[in-house]
């Protein structure tokens, strides 16, 4: 669900609802159950954070998930973060979609790599911190720029081929397509926020600007946007996921390279 009070204050930072009030029951409890499991299963972890619709107070029972951000004072052990998304999300099948656990080094949050600034400005501006030492206290406010869009999209060309091959491979097309789809509209965010001069990560937003800049793209940006909200083993075509994969995830691709290129806004 889109956070409402995303946007830019006077001075151009970044602004949104993420706030712990926010945290409501059922999906409070989620929380709490998901930091004991986490607090066992990841011994290294730093500190835990809770991010998306339930932290801005538009979360709704079976149709929103759980995303959490794990940082490890160690590499990830992102097989585990799996594990315990997979027993997490069997355990509240009737309440949220998914129960999602990222995780990061804390070195990597720290770098000074657009990575790391996309990692920290993340943190700072979208996750409340439900267990460890709370870096959301310390991170500095942070104002759009191409250097953080190029650090929040990293990993879309890395996901997209991993989604082929596991499409290829009779991985879940459902899984895969809302993965694609998600990480995609993410990106064609960052486009608009380029072009606009304002700043989003509203996927429904970028579907709807993009559409109307791009008409003969229309099509793929539904199809995207029905994608993003799917269940696993909803009905999804491989054929279809792989032209998606291949047409509309090169083109937004080339458009983020193009906007990065542009004249700022």
């Amino acid at each position: 669900m889109a956070d409402p009070r995303e946007g830019l204050d006077e001075n151009g930072f970044i602004t949104t609802g993420a706030h712990a009030s926010n945290l409501m029951p059922p999906f409070a409890a989620i929380v709490d159950d998901a930091v004991a499991v986490c607090s066992d299963a990841l011994p290294d972890l730093h500190s835990l954070y809770v991010y998306g619709s339930t932290t801005c107070g538009t979360a709704r029972i079976g149709q929103s998930d759980v995303d959490l951000l794990a940082v490890l004072s160690v590499a990830p052990d992102r097989e585990a973060a799996r594990v315990v998304s997979q027993q997490l999300s069997r355990r509240y099948s009737q309440i949220v979609r998914e129960v999602s656990v990222a995780t990061a080094s804390l070195g990597e949050v720290l770098a000074e790599t657009t990575d790391g600034l996309a990692s920290r400005c993340f943190i700072r501006h979208y996750c409340i911190c439900v267990a460890g030492d709370d870096m959301t206290r310390s991170l500095p406010r942070c104002r759009p720029s191409a250097a953080l869009i190029v650090g929040l999209t990293a990993d879309t060309a890395p996901l997209l081929d991993a989604a082929r091959f596991a499409n290829d491979s009779n991985g879940d097309p459902a899984t895969l397509a809302r993965s694609a789809a998600r990480k995609l509209l993410l990106t064609a965010a960052g486009i608009v926020s380029l072009r606009s001069g304002d700043w989003t990560t509203d996927r429904s937003r970028a579907a709807s600007a993009l559409a109307a800049a791009y008409p003969e793209r229309a099509r793929q940006l539904q199809r995207a946007a029905a994608w993003a909200v799917l269940r696993p083993n909803a009905p999804v075509d491989r054929d279809e996921l792989r032209e998606f994969l291949n047409d509309f995830g090169s083109w937004v691709l080339t458009t983020l390279q193009q906007a990065l290129q542009e004249p700022s806004r």
